[in-house]
């Protein structure tokens, strides 16, 4: 059972821009190509975090989540008079954030869906096996 399909799809398009130490860097990154309309994503990688907290080895990246626009982004962080000619309006991203989420949203229900379903089916085949 797939239960994310949407970001399956989106993390096979992404394209690994740039690994930094630390999560404000990335976001900064991020929000400097946002203004010129590059769609960016952070990411941790390395290993998970406990409590909310960051282990001390972990690697911040940051994608760029259309693949055309990754070009237009390397050259825009080696030169911010770069002028980017695959940016996408504002409209368009909320467009696209709002379809992700959306997207990701159905994912999660449906696993919640069929989780649910195999659980109440091995408690019922549990309960006629006694």
């Amino acid at each position: 059972y797939n239960a994310a399909p949407v970001l399956k799809a989106l993390y096979v398009q992404m394209k690994l821009l740039q690994q930094f130490d630390n999560k404000e860097s990335a976001r900064h990154t991020r929000n400097e190509l946002a203004r010129v309309g590059i769609v960016g994503h952070v990411s941790i990688d390395g290993s998970s975090t406990i409590g909310g907290v960051l282990p001390d080895r972990h690697f911040v990246s940051l994608h760029v989540v259309l693949e055309e626009q990754y070009d237009d982004a390397v050259k825009f962080l080696k030169n911010r008079r770069h002028r980017v000619t695959t940016g996408i309006s504002e409209k368009e991203m909320s467009e696209l954030q709002k379809k992700l989420k959306k997207g990701v949203s159905q994912s999660l229900n449906k696993f919640i869906i069929f989780s649910l379903t195999m659980i109440v089916g091995l408690i019922i085949f549990l309960v006629y096996q006694v």
